[in-house]
């Protein structure tokens, strides 16, 4: 099976101008030393590979990022170092982004190089190691959202959409298992796990000093519940990124994005991942941007439609939570919405009391046939649950946990 992630739904606030000329670089780079335009290619991969049990060379610590070992190699590299510098450029820039790239495969190759003086000679060369980094990053920036993962199984091909927590961990596991079974000797395996932990080291600066804003959607975040506050406090306040000048000083701050530019960010985002069928990214979506604004709020349609889609997901529980927001924004068309949450709180949740709270007031006489008729018999059929002596527990969440 051979797999590649291609694309991710992550927020980008940032035009990926370092991702793409990293990858026109090493593409360039291949064509060249496989052309033979600096030399035999054998000859190039001794001269400027990174050498095990050879001294420290430092040119080599940049050389060996761009060299790859055939067509495979680069193309599997090109495509993580695509979908994961999309989520980490994403977030900070393309200036802070290569300044990143380098350090991740600039530390790494010296640490190895370092680590490795005294073994049999040998040399390694890729852009892996830099890209474990970047994935890590990636991980503890961006856990849920998904990553648009590519496959290949015998005769069959597709697309798959996997959350960057998932994907990640599975990879860094796989690492870690290989590693096991070559008696953790110095492997690809190890050289990734070196990469992967240095990206998650300066992944969690980069949150600790403030340089990086994950809009409470950081694995921390995520991990103490954060993400989910509505009526709790606000979350921190929205940090840009700070960068120093060439002598040291602080450069000039970037100008925020008004909250009218991101509210409508927000919109944008929401309506696309309805339009690609992704309701669970889209009711995240939708959670965050009303953590940035209390008075945030999209169209009836689009609640109605994202809404419907988790329902069909099978997602009830968020279904029943933009139910209730709906109800609370737009209570003079809501009949329909109201009967229909009252129907998941009975149905899936064996909630008949709160069913019956969320339709009081409702008047059959004045409502559609089709709507009467489904009041009617959830008032009956909850009725008699109420009867039967059933016990709700109240402040039952209407949330599924994660």
């Amino acid at each position: 099976m051979l797999f590649a992630p291609v694309s991710t739904d992550a927020p980008i606030y940032y035009r990926p101008w370092g991702t793409i000329s990293l990858i026109v670089v090493n593409v360039v780079v291949f064509l060249l030393v496989q052309g033979g335009a600096f030399g035999r290619p054998d000859e190039i991969y001794l001269q400027y590979g990174l050498w095990h049990g050879a001294g420290l060379r430092p040119v080599q610590w940049i050389t060996s990022n761009f060299l790859h070992g055939g067509i495979v190699h680069l193309l599997l590299n090109m495509l993580f170092l695509w979908a994961f510098g999309l989520v980490v450029e994403g977030k900070i820039g393309p200036g802070p982004f290569l300044a990143t790239y380098f350090t991740i495969a600039v530390v790494e190759s010296a640490v190895q190089q370092l680590c490795l003086m005294w073994v049999t000679p040998g040399v390694s060369f890729g852009a892996s190691s830099a890209i474990f980094g970047l994935m890590a990053m990636a991980l503890i920036w961006a856990p849920r959202n998904d990553i648009t993962v590519g496959y290949t199984w015998i005769m069959r091909t597709g697309l798959i959409d996997i959350p960057i927590l998932q994907f990640s961990l599975w990879m860094i596991v796989l690492q870690v298992l290989l590693a096991f079974t070559f008696r953790f000797h110095v492997t690809s395996e190890i050289l990734h796990l070196g990469g992967a932990l240095l990206g998650a080291a300066i992944a969690w600066q980069f949150l600790r000093r403030g340089w990086v804003d994950c809009e409470n959607w950081d694995i921390f975040s995520v991990m103490k519940g954060r993400h989910l506050t509505i009526d709790g406090e606000a979350p921190a306040p929205v940090r840009s990124t700070r960068r120093l000048t060439r002598d040291g000083k602080p450069a000039r701050k970037k100008k925020r994005i008004d909250p009218l530019t991101r509210k409508v960010k927000h919109l944008t985002r929401l309506r696309g991942l309805l339009h690609d069928g992704k309701p669970r990214a889209a009711f995240d979506e939708w959670t965050a941007a009303r953590h940035f604004s209390e008075d945030w709020t999209t169209f009836e349609s689009d609640m109605v439609n994202l809404s419907a889609q988790l329902q069909q997901a099978g997602y009830v529980s968020e279904a029943l939570e933009v139910h209730l927001h709906f109800i609370e924004r737009f209570p003079g068309s809501a009949d329909r919405v109201r009967i229909e949450a009252a129907e998941l709180m009975f149905r899936h949740q064996k909630r008949p009391h709160a069913a019956m709270r969320v339709v009081e007031g409702l008047d059959v006489e004045s409502l559609p046939q089709d709507l009467a008729g489904r009041l009617q018999r959830l008032r009956d059929t909850a009725g008699k649950l109420i009867d039967s002596g059933h016990i709700e527990i109240e402040g039952l969440p209407s949330r599924a946990e994660p």
